[in-house]
């Protein structure tokens, strides 16, 4: 048998996917979505506040209804993460017509006096930054990250590459606090 010496070792790549980071304490999708839908207000946590917002928030918890059943028909559920993928879809104007003569129920997200497609599309990234920040928060409260040392006897060469599936920066903030380079 020839070995050959001058070959690079194999590179690890970790791909992390749903509750990984269920033991620091963070959410997965379903459990935040079902906190959302329960109380919407908790969006306004550390929402940015602007008056479009503060219009919005004054009635979230009946908009968000009406999001949550048209992206109930159109993906065959609901969570937090479609809802961003429609909301994001709607952002186009063309999109936006469509899905409004296909989903009756859609026209309830807007105020009733808004009739043109900016005013839409502010209202529209107006909910898009509300679901963002509510993620974003939920993903943010780590409360520990003792479990993930193991992965360090994985770690032969430098940058460790990570692809994960997970919106939080677990693992991110673990490398940094351990002063282990990596990419993801």
């Amino acid at each position: 048998m020839i070995i050959n010496k001058s070959t690079q070792p194999l590179k690890r790549i970790l791909l992390l996917g749903a509750g990984f980071s269920k033991p620091a304490g963070i959410p997965t999708i379903n459990q935040m979505s079902d906190d959302f839908l329960k109380n919407p207000q908790k969006a306004l946590k550390d929402s940015e506040t602007n008056p479009l917002m503060e219009s919005i928030m004054s009635h979230i918890s009946s908009k968000i209804v009406h999001l949550d059943e048209v992206t109930k028909v159109r993906f065959g559920r609901s969570d937090l993460e479609y809802m961003l993928t429609f909301l994001r879809d709607l952002e186009d104007e063309q999109d936006l017509t469509h899905f409004e003569s296909r989903y009756p129920d859609l026209k309830e997200l807007f105020n009733k006096n808004t009739d043109s497609f900016s005013e839409k599309k502010n209202q529209i990234v107006a909910y898009r930054k509300i679901l963002q920040n509510y993620v974003r928060n939920a993903c943010e409260n780590i409360s520990s990250i003792h479990y993930l040392y193991p992965l360090t006897c994985l770690i032969e060469t430098e940058p460790l590459s990570i692809f994960t599936l997970n919106y939080d920066g677990i693992i991110e903030n673990f490398c940094e606090q351990e002063h282990i380079k990596y990419q993801d």
